[in-house]
């Protein structure tokens, strides 16, 4: 759903780019058919998830959250955190005991 069906107001933001950035900007909003504008915000929020999701596997791998916890926290369902933490090779891999009751009651019902 887009932000402006759902009732949030959309803020404008600003950023400076090189030309050589701004040129490739271009390029590929001319070959993905998508403006500039929507192809930065895309990259924007993509950025975003992906700053979250490393701040909760890094949080989980320092022990500060369970698993449960740190798939809230990256706006994933407790198997798809898992299966981040096996992309890239969580050390200590996901064990049981690490595992709080919510977290299996969560896997069962997915």
């Amino acid at each position: 759903m887009s932000p402006k069906k759902s009732g949030h107001k959309m803020l404008p933001k600003s950023v400076r780019l090189t030309k050589e950035e701004a040129e490739l900007l271009r390029q590929i909003s001319e070959a993905e058919l998508i403006s500039k504008a929507a192809l930065m915000r895309k990259f924007v929020l993509e950025g975003l998830w992906h700053y979250r999701l490393d701040q909760a596997i890094k949080r989980y791998q320092e022990g500060e959250l369970d698993l449960s916890s740190a798939a809230q926290v990256a706006v994933l369902a407790i198997r798809e955190f898992m299966g981040e933490l096996h992309r890239r090779g969580e050390p200590r891999g996901v064990s049981l005991s690490r595992l709080d009751m919510r977290a299996v009651a969560g896997m069962r019902k997915g």
